[in-house]
């Protein structure tokens, strides 16, 4: 702060005998009050507060933010990060999929509000420890928003001048019968595409990336390279509705609803778009998958 020549420091046991002096030194300069040999406050006089006020505030840089979600939507955990008033600040895919919102909708909203069946949960006395007393913890959770569904919890604070803390957490239920119910599913739907012609359907993960590329899917949109290990949902959308994030809002919305139903674009393998009637499901017996189905539009070019 411009005109503080130095900063001064004294324990809270001083501060509490002797506040007196405390005031004293406060009118030279900011002052430090330690506790176990650590920073816990800072005492600053009325003129400095006030400056402190008027300060500009930095600025984020959007380019880092879109960084930074790229980062953690590319993660399989499930991240959010809570300012100190507990208002949504991050939320990635993985997480919007769990809540079933679009994280336009949870953003700057109270948590408790967003998902009011949290409170008094083990979860939320968890999530409290970390905030109020700084502490990083880990703790199991069978969560109340998917019965069945056990979660692995880390709450950590955020080393932030705001606050706030970030959560980290993985589903560790049982797969084994996710993923034969999966198979039989893709098995019945494939049995259904064979009386649709001009449809197609392909799977894909939590991650967006392709589990199941059927031959309709190659016929229509092409890309003989869509089954293969890494293949990306977000090379079948348009450039502007990716950097909207329209495939994760989809599948948050499916993941909602059991289902989204939409006219849509889709990018066909010689780079032309293609108008077509998409529906994305999300069968509540094979989480972390989605199935989307798509028809071309009856006034397609191709």
């Amino acid at each position: 702060m411009d005109g503080v020549r130095e900063v001064q420091t004294v324990t809270a046991a001083e501060a509490t005998r002797n506040f007196g002096r405390v005031q004293e030194m406060v009118i030279r300069s900011p002052v430090i009050v330690t506790h176990h040999g650590r920073a816990k406050l800072a005492i600053l006089g009325v003129e400095e507060f006030e400056r402190l006020g008027d300060a500009p505030k930095p600025e984020v840089d959007p380019s880092q933010r879109r960084k930074l979600l790229l980062i953690l939507d590319s993660i399989s955990e499930g991240y959010i990060s809570l300012d100190s008033e507990w208002r949504y600040v991050t939320v990635n895919r993985a997480a919007e999929l769990f809540l079933g919102q679009p994280r336009e909708d949870l953003i700057g909203r109270v948590m408790t509000e967003a998902v009011p069946r949290i409170r008094g949960t083990l979860a939320e006395a968890q999530l409290r420890r970390a905030m109020y007393h700084g502490e990083d913890v880990s703790f199991g959770w069978d969560s109340v928003l998917h019965e069945g569904r056990r979660l692995h919890m880390r709450a950590f604070p955020l080393p932030l001048p705001t606050g706030g803390i970030g959560i980290l957490f993985a589903n560790t239920g049982e797969r084994e019968r996710l993923e034969g119910q999966e198979r039989l599913q893709h098995a019945a739907l494939r049995s259904i595409m064979r009386e649709l012609p001009g449809w197609a359907m392909y799977a894909y993960d939590a991650n967006g990336e392709i589990l199941d590329w059927p031959e309709s899917a190659a016929t229509l949109i092409g890309w003989s390279d869509g089954g293969k290990p890494g293949f990306s949902i977000e090379r079948l959308y348009p450039d502007a509705c990716v950097a909207a994030g329209r495939p994760w809002s989809e599948m948050a919305k499916a993941r909602r609803d059991g289902r989204y139903e939409d006219d849509a674009v889709i990018v066909h393998q010689d780079g032309h778009e293609l108008p077509c009637r998409s529906i994305v499901l999300a069968p509540a017996d094979c989480a972390g998958r989605f199935i989307r189905i798509v028809k071309p539009s009856k006034h397609s070019d191709r």
